[in-house]
């Protein structure tokens, strides 16, 4: 595992253990992430946490669904 999936796999955890606490994250906080693990190839990841997203009220924007179509093309061409 390299550094930048270290650091997004922190990223994720911190995610997790603000919402286990209360708060509530907008779709920028989801949005970047969803996009970063995309972009390492975590797509199943990406696609859970956008579950999440919606799950928790919190309405994905555009940047979100691109990125993770973009995840699924790249995926696709490459896999």
């Amino acid at each position: 595992m390299g550094c930048k999936e270290v650091i997004l796999y922190q990223a994720v955890k911190l995610v997790n253990e603000m919402l286990a606490k209360g708060y509530r994250l907008n779709s920028y906080t989801y949005s970047t992430i969803v996009n970063s693990l995309c972009k390492v190839g975590k797509i199943t990841e990406a696609d859970g946490l956008l579950g999440k997203m919606k799950s928790v009220g919190c309405v994905p924007d555009v940047v979100a669904y691109n990125s993770l179509m973009n995840g699924f093309c790249f995926a696709r061409e490459n896999g």
